[in-house]
């Protein structure tokens, strides 16, 4: 049986982010505090993806680009955990095809805040255009 990795993946592009909850050192503690305490496992430091100053509108982000890269060499079971889904994408096209690709390559994702859910209802699109 595959051992389950754990990753994080955090992100600020403006320093109003910053004063409003989103830094980048509020954003990693949550996440290890989320994976110790649910996983009892600690995040390991290459497995946190850090993209400061990036806008969620693209992929074209050096460090989720990274990621994509790390998951895409095995189909081994990974759990991403994030503070919130707009720290991923704040584009619902883009969503859709990073979820794609998460199914593809076997990874979870987790939202401390929010909810990143993998089907495409009714409900949960109505959820994405309430956020965007």
């Amino acid at each position: 049986m595959a051992k389950t990795e754990y990753y994080g993946y955090v992100r600020v592009s403006s320093d109003e982010q910053v004063k409003t909850g989103f830094s980048i050192p509020q954003q990693i503690s949550a996440i290890q505090m989320h994976i110790e305490s649910n996983f009892h496992v600690s995040l390991e430091d290459d497995h946190l993806f850090i993209d400061d100053g990036y806008s969620a509108t693209k992929l074209k982000r050096p460090q989720i680009q990274k990621f994509i890269r790390t998951i895409a060499q095995d189909k081994n079971p990974k759990i991403l955990v994030v503070r919130h889904p707009d720290r991923l994408v704040r584009d619902l096209s883009l969503k859709r095809s990073l979820q794609c690709v998460f199914e593809k390559y076997n990874v979870k994702v987790i939202c401390l805040s929010g909810s990143w859910k993998e089907d495409n209802s009714e409900k949960d699109m109505v959820a994405d255009i309430t956020n965007y």
